[in-house]
């Protein structure tokens, strides 16, 4: 590539750099490797057993992030839709509602909410998923209650910095670790409801 003018070398010709600009859309054209999938393929074909649009989503952010744009904020907008969605799928208001117990939060104006917040969502989850026999139990409430309010605070966090990102303009630096965070949350969130 060097001999032909593709590239050049730099200092001490362990680093290269292209000449022009034809060799640059060549390459984005034709020479691309066989891509590896950026995203999780079993965390996929989980979302999809779960609903099929919600594992569109999910890959849909893989997607942007892999794609050449100038803005991100579209995977944190795919983020927070996928946490969204598999929150309201998996903790129906009206089963949350139902659970023993419950009542509504306030917002930070003192005002009673009229939904379920993304904790009291989660929080649901995972009480029912350690019900399920076929599962491992966590035995000692306490734990479990901890692991609700813990895994509750990382998606709203999760939530808040995508919701963040969805509003302003977003790198792909800054979208790559939206997405494994996402990643994470999802895989500890949807462990159990699934085979």
């Amino acid at each position: 590539m060097q001999h032909i003018g593709l590239i050049v070398s730099e200092d001490d010709g362990l680093a290269f750099r292209r000449v022009g600009e034809m060799f640059q859309r060549w390459y984005k054209k034709h020479g691309g490797l066989a891509e590896r999938p950026g995203h999780d393929l079993q965390l996929y074909d989980k979302l999809a057993n779960i609903d099929p649009k919600i594992a569109e989503r999910y890959l849909t952010a893989w997607q942007y992030q892999k794609d050449g744009f100038s803005n991100y904020s579209g995977v944190a907008l795919e983020v927070r839709e996928v946490f969204t969605s598999l929150l309201h799928t998996l903790a129906p208001n009206e089963e949350v509602i139902k659970q023993p117990g419950f009542k509504f939060e306030k917002d930070r104006n003192g005002n009673e909410l009229s939904t379920p917040t993304r904790a009291q969502r989660v929080g649901y989850i995972l009480r029912q998923s350690s019900k399920d026999s076929r599962k491992p139990v966590v035995s000692d409430f306490k734990v479990l209650e901890a692991l609700c309010e813990k895994l509750a605070q990382e998606v709203s966090n999760a939530y808040g910095e995508a919701n963040k990102r969805t509003h302003t303009t977003a790198t792909r630096e800054e979208a790559y670790p939206v997405l494994k965070q996402m990643e994470s949350i999802l895989a500890r969130l949807i462990s159990n409801t699934t085979e």
